[in-house]
């Protein structure tokens, strides 16, 4: 989980793990997106924020699938003119969810991602 504030993450990260999700997460982007760099082969996956200092959610996942392209992304953004459907037909295995997201959303998002 990816967020530049934090308590988006803790919150997110609490209610993912209270379904039995492992969860790891960040509140820098650069961060956050050098970890599952590295450790591509233990994500299943990757939940970020769109507006995050110096890395976008987009960015994120672009980088990402140079490395794993089939990586699902989730992608919670307040701006829901900000990603187009071209981009995410383009970078596949992409999910957007606009801001508030719902906690039933989310966890039906993550759900079908992770097939749990």
């Amino acid at each position: 989980m990816i967020d530049d504030e934090a308590p988006i993450v803790d919150y997110v990260s609490e209610l993912l793990e209270s379904e039995g999700h492992e969860t790891v997460g960040f509140s820098d982007a650069v961060t956050g997106f050098e970890y599952v760099r590295d450790h591509l082969d233990g994500v299943d996956l990757l939940v970020t924020d769109q507006t995050t200092p110096v890395l976008t959610g987009i960015e994120i996942a672009r980088l990402v699938r140079e490395k794993r392209d089939d990586l699902p992304v989730v992608i919670c953004t307040g701006y829901s003119n900000a990603i187009s459907d071209e981009t995410i037909a383009r970078l596949g295995h992409l999910q957007v969810l606009q801001k508030p997201v719902k906690a039933d959303e989310l966890l039906e998002v993550v759900g079908r991602a992770t097939g749990a």
